[in-house]
């Protein structure tokens, strides 16, 4: 079974292991020399080279450049990733959205995102489900964090910034929306 860091093919380099239980690992390498890419691969056991191959050679599939921020969102929070490293490829994305009410490079959210804000704190949570314990927010200035449940349990609205690590504290849910975040 090869490691994710031995699996370099001539046009694909790994920078960063961001998820490897074993079995799967995910990736943030370079594709060609020129463009930083997410890819993945089952590593295989024992012997076998695992999946995917070119040749019998253990290879990187390549995700598509649309649904790597999707995947990078929904692997913060998990156990075994690598949150650190997900949130500095985050900000070096520069992605652009087609969806309207996800445009991350908006100066200002847009209305029915400020309210689903509200909702979700407000524990109206039929649009957006917590993942693990915790809300995901998104803020104007390209950073990301989270409220615990358990801290909105306690009627506490405390976001963790994930680029810089700090924990901020917000008297109110439109404090909160002001200092420009919204839930992701």
């Amino acid at each position: 079974m090869p490691r994710p860091e031995d699996v370099n093919p001539h046009n694909f380099s790994v920078h960063q292991i961001i998820y490897n239980d074993g079995e799967f690992s995910i990736v943030w390498g370079k594709w060609q020399e020129e463009e930083m890419r997410l890819a993945m691969r089952w590593n295989g056991e024992g012997t076998n080279q695992g999946y995917p191959k070119t040749f019998g050679n253990p290879v990187w599939f390549l995700l598509p450049v649309e649904i790597t921020f999707p995947i990078l969102r929904g692997m913060l929070g998990v156990d075994i990733s690598d949150n650190k490293v997900i949130a500095q490829i985050i900000q070096q994305l520069n992605f652009k959205s087609t969806d309207k009410k996800e445009n991350y490079s908006a100066s200002s959210w847009s209305d029915d995102l400020k309210e689903a804000t509200r909702n979700a704190i407000n524990g109206n949570m039929l649009d957006f489900m917590p993942r693990g314990n915790k809300f995901h927010f998104k803020n104007i200035n390209s950073s990301y964090g989270y409220i615990s449940i358990d801290d909105l349990n306690n009627g506490i609205l405390k976001i963790v910034d994930l680029k810089t690590h700090d924990e901020i504290l917000f008297k109110n849910i439109d404090n909160l929306i002001n200092a420009g975040w919204v839930i992701d």
